[in-house]
């Protein structure tokens, strides 16, 4: 169920991408107005950090939410982070001012940030040991292993929709 609605969030999203993001949008025009939008390393490190900080937020939204009594609303919230994400990824597509192979580079730069957290996940599962001698990690690794899924998804999303132009998104 899970599954079938992200496939239809993200269909919408595709769908409605010139809607969500013109290049009248507020965001367009301020990351426009700004000297760096053609140097790839840059706009990549821009993104990078974007990621960083919208993940780590998120994350700690979330963390917060767990005191709460109302059931769900961290699923809102990891919508909402969605959202936000694409339209940040596809803020920077409308707004890159450079050449086509500048803009892979940046891209490869932008989504290593998933790139990276996913080795890590990688790391910490296949070196999962009980820390004690009765201990079931299965709950663990099954964490380990939806967190791998979810950042390789981010990771080739803000690839190619920062890597391609937006006629190729739709």
């Amino acid at each position: 169920m899970l599954l079938l609605i992200s496939i239809i969030g993200l269909v919408s999203i595709f769908y409605f991408n010139s809607r969500i993001q013109s290049e009248e949008g507020p965001l367009v025009r301020k990351l426009r107005a700004y000297g760096w939008m053609n140097r790839a390393i840059v706009v990549g490190g821009f993104v990078f950090i974007g990621n960083a900080v919208l993940f780590f937020s998120t994350w700690g939204i979330i963390t917060l939410l767990t005191w709460l009594t109302i059931p769900f609303m961290y699923l809102v919230f990891m919508l909402l982070a969605i959202f936000v994400s694409m339209y940040f990824w596809a803020a920077v597509r409308e707004s890159w001012q450079g050449t086509k192979s500048q803009q892979m580079l940046m891209a490869m730069i932008g989504s290593s940030f998933y790139s990276i957290f996913t080795v890590i996940l990688i790391y910490l599962y296949v070196t999962l040991e009980p820390s004690t001698p009765g201990e079931d990690v299965f709950m663990k690794s099954l964490g380990y292993i939806l967190g791998i899924v979810v950042t390789t998804v981010a990771m080739l999303t803000c690839f190619l929709m920062t890597a391609f132009e937006k006629k190729l998104m739709h």
